[in-house]
């Protein structure tokens, strides 16, 4: 891969005299694919387009909802109407200020644009809009009002407890096009300047960190990590599970890492489609029992345990909902009973896996417990290759890999396993789950939220739609030699790139 590096933007005084600083390296270990908000599908794309746009909502160190696009906002009783102030003292990177019409726009029209991935992107909080459903007649949805330029108001058809942390997501922020770019009111303004290359300027208008440097974007392959960022191809991988990055790329003499919460949910996803073996739930169950018969059993399919948590558990931990673990490995162990079966099945219809570029080990691993893997048919897929088996072709019947959720609500799991989840799949999808968690949007009362989200951790691990391996902490590394830190801008480790500085020019 042919790199090149790139000096842009800002000027730095030294003793009345300026210099351009030097541009920040930052490598990524897959493709962004799209940095159109509306058509961002990928985590990569996420954690990219923190920098340049934003939500009404996000999230601070400690996981609560902060103010960003909105300053303020109110809730009606019922939880069906959504107020909104919008702050329209921030600007966008060409100066325009920002209004309650350039969401309502921005939501709309990402709407109309042709998906470039099967998942239902913008699913999660749209669809529950009142004239959602009328949206590709009309060409609007009428539950999105504005009645002044810094009043947006959202009416839901029913009660939607957790519209706050759905709100949050890029995929929701407001963008304006200005030529053929699309801009926002982030920190960056992002321009392309090939498929997997990118340079993100300061946002002159933007109140973050006055040390933040311009940066260049680039794609790395993960594996050349320790020798990229001691040689100064690039000074940051960003934002990564932690648990896939193996210890001896993090040992460099100069080597820092910054570390997040545990914000990726590590997954074997099983094909229980028709005529797919484990569409017998009792195989699911018998699999689940094989990961995590032995305490930090899912240790072993994971490349770096040092920023793993093994549980077979959907839920956090300080999530409402969640099980005793003592019942929860009683609901593993049942499993047990299945696991001769399992192992027979897959003698006459050996396991088509399909895994990352370097994991073979979990292969390995499966077949330890006895299970038979077709090795013609499985594969290490690149990620393009796993999203379009997860989402359109379904040839796998395992599929290892990571889905990221937020929020302190237990209807954050509705991203992944609810009806209109916007990266769900059939190959996953429960008739029983999914009913569990349509009634539980319709909660208000914080007393019941409990009790109705311990109905779905019980379910989770009777139907396994799928076996939760653990949690992964996020995690940057840098050179901390070329880079520095502001500690003070630091909201949440999700991938935003404006605290960090450079050293030198």
């Amino acid at each position: 891969m042919g790199l090149c590096s790139l000096v842009v933007g800002g000027l730095v005084m030294f003793g009345g005299m300026s210099e351009k600083p030097r541009s920040i390296k930052v490598g990524y270990g897959q493709p962004w694919k799209s940095i159109h908000p509306g058509l961002q599908h990928t985590a990569v794309a996420d954690f990219v387009l923190s920098n340049q746009f934003e939500a009404l909502v996000g999230y601070d160190q400690n996981n609560n909802i902060v103010p960003l696009g909105a300053k303020s906002w109110r809730v009606n009783d019922d939880m069906t109407v959504y107020t909104f102030k919008i702050d329209t003292d921030r600007k966008f990177s060409d100066g325009s200020s920002l209004t309650s019409h350039d969401y309502k726009r921005s939501w709309e029209e990402a709407l109309s644009l042709d998906p470039k991935s099967a998942n239902s992107s913008l699913a999660d909080v749209l669809h529950m809009l009142e004239g959602a459903d009328r949206f590709h007649n009309l060409g609007y949805i009428s539950g999105i009002e504005t009645p002044d330029s810094s009043t947006l108001i959202l009416r839901f058809k029913e009660t939607y407890r957790t519209a706050l942390d759905y709100l949050h997501g890029n995929r929701l922020a407001a963008y304006k096009k200005v030529g053929d770019r699309y801009i926002g009111t982030g920190a960056y303004s992002l321009r392309e300047l090939g498929t997997d290359n990118l340079v993100a300027q300061k946002n002159p208008y933007s109140n973050l960190s006055s040390k933040g440097s311009e940066l260049e974007m680039i794609v790395i392959d993960p594996t050349t990590l320790k020798k990229s960022i001691e040689s100064g191809i690039i000074d940051i991988y960003a934002f990564e599970a932690g648990s896939r990055v193996a210890q001896e790329n993090l040992t460099g003499p100069n080597t820092k890492v910054l570390v997040g919460q545990d914000a990726i949910n590590e997954a074997l996803y099983l094909n229980s489609l028709p005529g797919r073996l484990f569409s017998d739930k009792r195989l699911r169950k018998a699999l689940l029992y094989l990961i995590h018969q032995a305490p930090s059993g899912a240790n072993k399919l994971v490349r770096n345990p040092k920023y793993f948590s093994s549980d077979p558990q959907a839920l956090l931990p300080l999530q409402a909902g969640r099980l005793s673990d003592q019942e929860a490995n009683k609901l593993v162990q049942d499993g047990e009973r299945y696991v001769p079966i399992l192992i027979e099945e897959s003698k006459k219809k050996p396991l088509i896996v399909y895994v990352g570029k370097g994991e073979t080990w979990v292969l390995d691993h499966l077949e330890n417990f006895g299970l038979v893997i077709d090795r013609n048919l499985s594969k290490e897929a690149d990620p393009s290759e796993r999203i379009s088996n997860y989402y359109k072709e379904h040839r796998s019947d395992i599929l290892l890999a990571g889905y990221s959720i937020s929020g302190a609500d237990p209807d954050s799991v509705y991203h992944v396993m609810g009806k209109h989840g916007a990266i769900t799949s059939p190959m996953i999808q429960s008739r029983v789950i999914a009913e569990i968690l349509e009634d539980g949007r319709q909660i208000v009362d914080s007393n019941r939220v409990n009790t109705q989200y311990e109905k779905f951790s019980r379910a989770f691990l009777e139907e396994v739609p799928l076996v939760h391996l653990g949690f992964s902490k996020a995690i940057t590394v840098y050179n901390s030699k070329r880079v520095g830190i502001d500690s003070a801008v630091i909201r949440r480790n999700n991938g935003h790139l404006y605290p960090f500085y450079s050293k030198s020019p």
